[in-house]
């Protein structure tokens, strides 16, 4: 500072001491002027004692008659610029001057006093460091700033906002600023024309709100807080208001309560995505929003894979490579990372494709804590992918910074590398080798050893992926470092974690060879198979470690005599006959592969001893056992199946139900024209909802996956969006019928004669097409909820109704096939409003909802493979019925009650589909999935069997049911071999492309549905010339379903192994499971 400068300064301090109020008032005065915004001279100043100079000013009495209230306004300004620096706040901290600030705040009667200390207190409360406990406990401190949020001067407003903002760092400032009634001011800010107020405001409730659903339901208490905070990220004029705002949203979304006005938390979060992925990298909010957006995507899979669909990946990749970027923001950006690349491939594919993988290693030496533990999480996400591990992972020197991190004194940092050291670890991976090039084995084995449990749990994963399909020689290293007391010691570990990844050491360690279990036998000193059962003994609780322990079993059975015998020798028979009652799957598998390596010779040499142990265990009752469970768990899981299906039979049933009332009306009441002008038209309807069936099955496969991840929010708006779809299809496929009619009847062939009628009865069907739609879908959603019973009872009770109105207005009033068809639409109608009503009463109740860009996006991803199928589908039952309405109306006439029967009779089946979509996803390992996919192909089997003699016995025994013409009869009874062989493979079919729906096989599904439509195309070309009449109809629905059995029902026994799988000795021992990256 220059001396004239200096001398200054000095003057105006020394003019605070003065005894004349007018010469302090001119030093403090001149001081704030000094000291704001220029931080050379306020360092000056603080190096010559002004802070506590300043400070005694406010020590003054407000209240006291002869207290300067110009002067407290000039120290408030003073004191809080000294505040606004790091080294300014530690002097007025020190010399106590936020008491005397807090003093003047809340006893000044003055205006401009009071804007002054809380301006003052604001420039406080902006420091990391600022006493926020301090400033909340003072009495009278928190009701006068909230009375201050409702001051018309707009800086007071503002600032005591932003004071309550930085003081809700925890649950109990938080609940304490929202007891003291700070909300509804704060909320009404958001109303403010001032910007500034907005902003502040925004901040305060995004504060409050933070990780607390109290406070957010206390904000949440406003219902016009919502709407705001909507209009603010669309309409906020900065990134700043935009970012608050979407913060804000994104708090108060997770605790939304059910019902909440007309949002869902799907729909909040939904609208806040796009704003934050927006915003990464804009200027003044960056260092911000890459940790707001994780917190929002966190744990959810639909709103990661928005965020990916968006480009956030690729954006946060940008962060990374950028030089010059803040640490705060490479943390924030790292983090984010690891939570989008935990789950899916796909994104960690897209990660890798933007090449910084060095920058993401690099990290891990970064000087910042927070910046290792983040890289590391981001390691340990991309670690999860065996492609990565095979390949790009190998590429970067990973194991050597990974180790040194191991024994970072930051615990999280620690155990992250420890994680990702573990995920790499496993046999196919490029870096195990650089991992035991540097002694990652000693390593592991001393952090088994540490006192932290989440560090002794990730040592002893580390070490069972390294023994996972390892050498002997590495299993020695790892015997070598890691005694067997040591190893004991982990198996009564006081953590229940830690004792299963133990167990799974063991399991690895004993897998594989002889070598390998005489040596594991060595090191345990014979007391490994002892130490394994006394720990199942105590496993109470831990279906894991038990599992692991019973395949400690299953490898040393599989393996020559004396390993027989010892396991023999040491009590594991009792134990492996109790493990069969065992409640989980996975356990009683275990001890099945158990008994079978137990009694399985391995070179046909030991073949007396053999028997010596088949006669102890059938002596024991594990052969009774074994039969007992033979068929328990198919039989209970065919219960399962036929409690939820039996409901369903009627509920696909229900528009052929309708048509099929309408044919027997029309038949028995009308005439044959009529009757025969049923089937154009119903071919054209049966089109239209095959076309959008996909929107119901997908329904179906939406809601119960997001279910099953009791994601109720997100199964909500996907039902929202699927019914909005329905309703938007149904509308535009009625508008085509109303315009196209009677020209789309003509390309069908039919007769001139039934042209008339079939138009008349397709417009009016037309108008329901919404509804029939809508019904499907709010069916869909109930089916998921495994609810069968609500749509079977609105099915009952609008069939009911559709009988009445044909009985009415085609026999009473003589309407004919226009009595029929208004009839059916009144039905359909009152079916939605029924099913529309259980939704809302359901788990799931849906909304009024437009899906969203990116919704739409990802519900194509389901829909559009399913449309294909159904679309394909529905070109093969096109041809038939076209084939069908090219006959003369003799012939056309017999066929349409056979047909709409067997239509019938076969929708019987469908609920075995929706049963595969609802049970297949909730299946937890593979021979659930197992038993699941054998349950349904035996009763689609069944359905067959019964279907076809329904569909061809009633038509042979008594075609006068269907139609009074006797004309009719003959051609009826003539196609009844043809209708067997198609019931009997659309039973199998149905069940098949069910579980292959249910296992995602989408892709093969819709192949193999194009493959069979190209068949039946072919073989109905050659037919017209070769077999006149019904039967080249029938044996072409023959021919279709025989060759889409044949494709599916193969393919499902070959995806879920129904015949195979593992059924040898072999492959239960080289069960090894548990090994995969985490």
């Amino acid at each position: 500072m220059a001396p004239d400068m200096l001398s200054r300064a000095q003057e105006l301090v020394a003019g605070l001491q003065s005894p004349d109020s007018a010469t302090r008032l001119q030093a403090l005065r001149g001081i704030k002027n000094c000291v704001i915004g220029n931080k050379r001279q306020k360092l000056q100043y603080i190096q010559l004692g002004a802070v506590q100079l300043v400070v005694s000013v406010l020590g003054a009495d407000p209240a006291a008659p002869d207290c300067d209230p110009a002067a407290l306004v000039q120290a408030a300004a003073a004191l809080g610029s000294f505040a606004a620096s790091e080294e300014g706040l530690a002097v007025v901290l020190a010399s106590g001057g936020i008491p005397r600030l807090l003093r003047v705040l809340t006893a000044s009667q003055d205006e401009k006093v009071v804007e002054a200390a809380v301006r003052a207190l604001k420039a406080v409360s902006r420091s990391p460091a600022a006493p926020t406990g301090e400033i909340l406990a003072t009495a009278g401190v928190l009701p006068c700033l909230v009375q201050l949020l409702q001051s018309p001067t707009s800086n007071v407003a503002e600032s005591a906002a932003a004071v309550l903002a930085a003081c809700c760092t925890s649950e109990a400032e938080q609940a304490a600023v929202a007891g003291a009634g700070a909300v509804e001011p704060l909320v009404a800010l958001l109303s403010s024309p001032a910007r500034c107020k907005q902003e502040v405001a925004l901040e305060a409730l995004a504060a409050l709100s933070r990780d607390n659903a109290e406070t957010s339901l206390a904000v949440l208490q406003h219902g016009s807080v919502v709407a705001c905070l909507l209009r603010a990220i669309k309409q906020g004029g900065s990134p700043h208001t935009r970012f608050v705002a979407a913060a804000c949203l994104s708090n108060l979304s997770r605790n939304l309560p059910a019902g909440h006005s007309r949002h869902s938390q799907g729909d909040l979060q939904q609208a806040v995505l796009p704003v934050l992925v927006r915003l990464l990298g804009e200027a003044g909010v960056e260092e911000d929003v890459p940790g707001a957006l994780c917190q929002l995507v966190q744990g959810n899979g639909e709103l990661q894979q928005a965020a990916a669909d968006a480009d956030a990946i690729a954006k946060l990749a940008v962060i990374l490579r950028d030089t010059e970027r803040p640490p705060r923001l490479v943390e924030g950006a790292l983090r984010c990372l690891a939570t989008l690349c935990a789950e899916k491939e796909e994104h960690r594919r897209q990660l890798v494709e933007c090449r910084v993988l060095p920058q993401i290693a690099a990290a891990l030496a970064d000087e910042r804590s927070g910046t290792r533990a983040a890289a590391c999480m981001c390691m340990r996400s991309l670690s999860r992918s065996t492609k990565l591990l095979r390949g790009h992972m190998g590429d970067v020197e990973l194991a050597a910074p990974l180790l040194a991190l191991s024994s970072d004194p930051d615990v999280e940092v620690a155990a992250q590398a420890v994680g990702t050291l573990a995920n790499m670890a496993v046999d196919f991976s490029a870096v195990k080798e650089q991992l035991l090039r540097h002694e990652g084995v000693s390593r592991f084995a001393a952090l088994a050893g540490s006192m932290h449990p989440a560090l002794r749990l990730h040592g002893v994963w580390g070490l069972s992926s390294v023994a996972y399909m390892s050498t002997l020689e590495v299993k020695a290293a790892i015997a070598q470092q890691l005694p067997w007391s040591s190893m004991a010691a982990l198996l009564e570990d006081s953590e229940p974690e830690v004792r299963e990844k133990a167990m799974l050491l063991l399991r690895n360690i004993v897998y594989n060879s002889y070598a390998d279990i005489q040596a594991a036998l060595h090191w345990s000193s014979n007391r490994l198979l002892e130490a394994v059962r006394d720990a199942l003994q105590r496993s109470e609780g831990q279906p894991g470690l038990k599992m692991h322990a019973m395949y400690v079993v299953v490898n040393m059975a599989s393996s020559t005599a004396p390993h027989k015998q010892a396991v023999m020798a040491t009590g594991w028979p009792a134990l492996l006959l109790a493990q069969l009652s065992d409640p989980d799957e996975r356990v009683r598998e275990a001890a099945v592969w158990a008994i079978i390596n137990l009694t399985w010779s391995r070179d046909g040499c030991d073949t007396e001893q053999i028997a010596t142990f088949v006669d102890g265990l059938r002596q024991l009752g594990v052969e009774d056992k074994l039969r007992s469970l033979e068929h328990d768990d198919t039989q209970g899981r065919l219960r399962e199946i036929l409690a939820f299906c039996v409901p369903v039979v009627l509920v696909p049933l229900a528009d052929p139900i309708m048509s099929l009332i309408d044919t027997i009306c029309l038949g028995r009441m009308a005439d044959a024209l009529q009757l025969a002008a049923l089937g154009p038209a119903s071919l054209l309807l049966t089109f239209s909802n095959y076309i959008l069936m996909s929107l119901s099955v997908g329904t179906v496969s939406l809601v119960a996956e997001r279910l099953q991840r009791n994601d109720t929010a997100a199964a909500a708006t996907a039902l929202s969006s699927s019914l909005a779809l329905a309703a938007a299809g149904g509308a535009l496929m009625g508008a085509t019928y109303l315009a196209f009619g009677p020209q789309l009847l003509a390309l069908t062939g039919a007769d001139a004669a039934v042209l008339g009628y079939a138009s008349a009865y397709l417009r009016i069907r037309a108008l329901a097409l919404p509804a029939v739609v809508l019904l499907q879908v709010a069916q869909a959603g109930l089916l998921a909820q495994r609810d069968s019973l609500s749509p079977f009872r609105v099915v009952l009770a609008t069939s009911a109704v559709s009988l009445a109105g044909d009985l009415l207005f085609i026999g009473a009033l003589g309407w004919g096939v226009a009595g029929a068809a208004w009839t059916t639409v009144a039905a359909q109608y009152l079916s939605a409003v029924l099913l529309l009503r259980a939704l809302r009463r359901s788990r799931v109740p849906p909304r009024l909802h437009l899906p969203t860009g990116d919704e739409l996006r990802s519900l194509s991803g389901t829909f559009g493979i399913l449309t294909v199928f159904y679309a394909a589908k529905n070109f093969s039952y096109l041809l038939l019925q076209s084939t069908a309405a090219r006959l003369s109306a003799l012939l056309l006439a017999a066929h349409q009650p056979v047909w709409s029967l067997w239509c019938l009779v076969s929708f019987a089946n469908a609920p075995l589909e929706s049963a595969a979509l609802a049970f297949l996803p909730a299946a937890v390992s593979t021979a659930d999935r197992q038993e699941t996919a054998r349950a349904l192909l035996l009763l689609g089997a069944a359905g067959g069997v019964v279907g076809s003699c329904v569909a061809v016995g009633l038509p042979a025994v008594a075609p006068q049911l269907f139609a009074t013409d006797a004309a009719l009869w003959g051609p009826m009874q003539s196609v009844g071999l043809q209708g067997m062989l198609a019931m009997l493979c659309c039973g199998l079919d149905v069940a098949a492309t069910g579980i292959l729906l249910g296992m995602k096989d989408t892709a093969f599904v819709a192949r193999a549905m194009i493959a069979c439509l190209a068949a039946l195309a072919g073989f109905l070309w050659w037919a017209r010339q070769a077999v006149p009449g019904l039967p080249a109809v029938w044996w072409g629905l023959a021919i279709f379903f025989a060759f889409r059995a044949f494709q599916s029902v193969p393919r499902a026994v070959q995806q879920l192994g129904l015949l195979g799988g593992s059924s040898s000795s072999n492959e239960a021992a080289a069960a090894v499971k548990g090994a995969a990256p985490a």
